[in-house]
């Protein structure tokens, strides 16, 4: 199963936690204080 999920990605494989970090910091700077309701996607291009 889990091979078969990952050729759904075009990356074809997980995200590193480092390649979500940069998300997660700007979710919960600042910068993000006037984000709202909104679906951030970081899939590898999974959704594309």
């Amino acid at each position: 199963m889990y091979e078969s999920w990952m050729t759904k990605i075009p990356l074809r494989r997980h995200a590193e936690p480092r390649e979500m970090a940069g998300t997660v910091l700007y979710l919960v700077s600042e910068a993000a204080s006037y984000t709202n309701g909104e679906c951030t996607v970081v899939d590898g291009g999974l959704t594309i």
